[in-house]
């Protein structure tokens, strides 16, 4: 969990995640508080230390969810301490690129793969670093994985880390 979703329930002392609660009837939610925005921008800034700071380089450049985000939350960049142990971008698969410098974790594409489309290819990994990150499935391929290569990890990324791979696809000029 990304934890940028985080709600104040009345009558709970505790914080919760909108993305992992369900609504009940007469249920009070508060979603803009000084003491919630402090956790988003704290998670955001947790999630910034592991990615690239070079935005302009980009695919998603001016088109990405992180950037507003960051604008949104009042984050300043300027005095995060960058921890990125930058790794190769897969560009194996033939119609998905894997970017894991600009992952950010937020587990979108692991919650979609396997709640929604029934397929459970994508998952949490920790690494010899000691860094959580999405990966396939016991590190195999998405084909032995049995990927249906829907496209919907990478509709729902929200950074570049996982892109249609360039010119397999013709570019929906609506988007």
């Amino acid at each position: 969990e990304c934890r940028l979703c985080v709600v104040e329930v009345e009558g709970c002392d505790e914080v919760k995640t909108s993305c992992t609660t369900i609504a009940e009837d007469g249920m009070v939610v508060h979603t803009k508080t000084e003491q919630l925005n402090a956790m988003r921008r704290l998670s955001m800034e947790l999630m910034l230390a592991n990615h690239v700071d070079d935005c302009t380089t980009c695919p998603k450049y001016l088109k990405c969810e992180l950037q507003s985000l960051i604008q949104y939350l009042e984050v300043s960049t300027s005095r995060l301490r960058r921890t990125l142990i930058s790794v190769p971008v897969n560009t194996s698969n033939p119609l998905i690129v894997r970017d894991l410098n600009r992952c950010v974790s937020c587990g979108r594409c692991v919650r979609i793969c396997k709640e929604i489309r029934g397929v459970d290819v994508l998952d949490f990994e920790m690494t010899e670093e000691d860094r959580i990150i999405v990966d396939i499935r016991n590190h195999n391929s998405m084909i032995s994985e049995n990927c249906r290569f829907c496209g919907a990890c990478v509709e729902v990324c929200p950074t570049g880390a996982l892109q249609d791979k360039e010119g397999i696809f013709k570019p929906n000029l609506n988007r």
